[in-house]
């Protein structure tokens, strides 16, 4: 395995903006039963900035805002002055190992700056009759992506 592809240790910061942008996912979804792509920032201070891009269709909204990511990320995005990480989130089918059925899924990409490369994970879920009735499973890794910082 050569090294670029090796696993690095994922900061407790990459891991907690990951987290919250799962949680907020899983939250539009129950409430709309939409979820358009999301991207959530943070710079070295803590501060953070979430960007819901819904003005195309999801495709293209989704290269969106990895482009805005790689262009704005450098002179600051809201409250945040230099990005140091990273997660998009949209949603997407994904084939359920188990019993290879294509299900819906939140998918995460995240990346740090100064990382070898980015991570993408993915929560399968399901829609209830009610929105607190909204049901995820545990979130699994995916694999390797571009870093966009």
């Amino acid at each position: 395995m050569s090294q670029e592809m090796q696993h690095e240790k994922i900061s407790k910061a990459l891991d907690s903006l990951t987290s919250q942008t799962f949680e907020e996912s899983f939250n539009q979804l129950a409430d709309t039963k939409e979820l358009w792509p999301m991207l959530a920032l943070e710079d070295e201070q803590g501060n953070r900035e979430l960007i819901s891009f819904s003005d195309d269709e999801k495709e293209e909204c989704l290269k969106a805002a990895r482009a805005y990511l790689q262009m704005q990320g450098a002179k600051g995005i809201g409250k945040v002055a230099a990005p140091v990480r990273y997660a998009i989130a949209y949603d997407a089918e994904v084939q359920d190992e188990v019993d290879q059925k294509l299900k819906p899924a939140v998918i995460v990409e995240f990346g740090e700056k100064g990382s070898l490369h980015a991570y993408s994970g993915y929560s399968f879920y399901k829609h209830g009759k009610k929105p607190e009735d909204f049901l995820w499973s545990e979130p699994q890794a995916a694999g390797f992506e571009d870093l966009l910082l």
